[in-house]
């Protein structure tokens, strides 16, 4: 990422945070710039493109029960990021303009096509845990072949199981693909220029393949995230994929409900890419159909503006 020549060429402060890690070594990056109310959306664009990161967040205003955010890809805006929101709101607090103690706070978060609710709270080890909350995914059958989309992805179509293969749209056109394991997930080599353009042609955005952790805790997962239509051939961490991966898992019976209809899904993500995450999904499930859930996690800081790597 090529943050020190951003900061020089728009003479602009970009911290990068990893959301979704614990740690430096994982996560998925999110460039925050404090004062993206003075920028332009060409200026945004460039400055995303010049950091390099899966997502650079633009702070817009910051209010005592509201934030406002524009979120860049290096190559297009968001209407939402999950590990940009979790970044942002990190960093607001690390910075003193937002309050964090240990009782869940709510704050809106809203983009110029987008609006949701997010709370934070500190954990014990006074660390910021943050958690959107977002509609429901929605699915509907895909017009891609599996054929086509296993070439794509450097596989067969042998590791697909009979859970059918179905898009979800919202901000981000999401393809859910089930697994028959982790050999056959952490197998795929895609040809990501095949894979991009294959994506484009069908309104895609984002390719999740993912598959049950055998031996693990109940409803743990590990998702792949490909991406290269939106910039970034493969994501360590997202949180609004992993919406998406959740509600597949409910809609096709395969994630465990509590007695009171809650669950949660935890997701290790960024395995294969040397960049372990961990993103947490919170539902609740009344009659089969998921009516509330929220996806979320922790930042850690790994550069501040001006500074070496942390």
């Amino acid at each position: 990422m090529a943050q020190t020549n951003v900061n020089a060429m728009l003479g602009v402060d970009v911290d990068i945070w990893v959301g979704f890690s614990e740690t430096t070594l994982g996560g998925s990056a999110a460039g925050v710039v404090f004062d993206g109310a003075s920028l332009t959306t060409t200026q945004m664009q460039a400055i995303a493109a010049g950091v390099g990161a899966p997502a650079t967040c633009f702070v817009q205003a910051v209010m005592p029960d509201r934030i406002e955010v524009r979120f860049f890809s290096t190559l297009t805006e968001y209407g939402m990021c999950g590990h940009g929101t979790i970044a942002v709101l990190t960093a607001l607090t690390d910075a003193g303009r937002i309050e964090c103690g240990p009782e869940p706070r709510t704050i809106d978060l809203v983009t110029p096509t987008s609006q949701a609710s997010t709370t934070i709270h500190e954990r014990v080890d006074g660390r910021p845990e943050v958690m959107l909350t977002l509609e429901p995914a929605p699915f509907q059958s895909t017009s891609i072949p599996a054929d086509e989309l296993a070439a794509a992805l450097g596989t067969s179509t042998n590791v697909f199981p009979t859970i059918p293969i179905e898009e979800s749209p919202s901000d981000f056109v999401h393809l859910l693909v089930p697994t028959t394991g982790l050999d056959a997930l952490s197998s795929m080599v895609p040809d990501f220029e095949a894979l991009g353009s294959l994506c484009r042609a069908h309104g895609v955005h984002t390719v999740a393949a993912y598959s049950p952790v055998a031996g693990a805790a109940a409803n743990t997962i590990r998702v792949r995230d490909f991406c290269p239509a939106t910039g970034t051939n493969e994501a360590p961490a997202t949180g609004t994929t992993n919406r998406a991966v959740s509600g597949h898992l409910v809609r096709h019976k395969l994630c465990g409900l509590g007695a009171d209809g809650t669950s949660t899904v935890r997701a290790e993500q960024g395995v294969e890419m040397g960049r372990p995450s961990l993103v947490t999904t919170s539902m609740t499930v009344t009659n089969g159909a998921v009516t509330h859930i929220a996806v979320g996690g922790v930042a850690t800081l790994l550069q501040r503006a001006g500074a070496e790597s942390v």
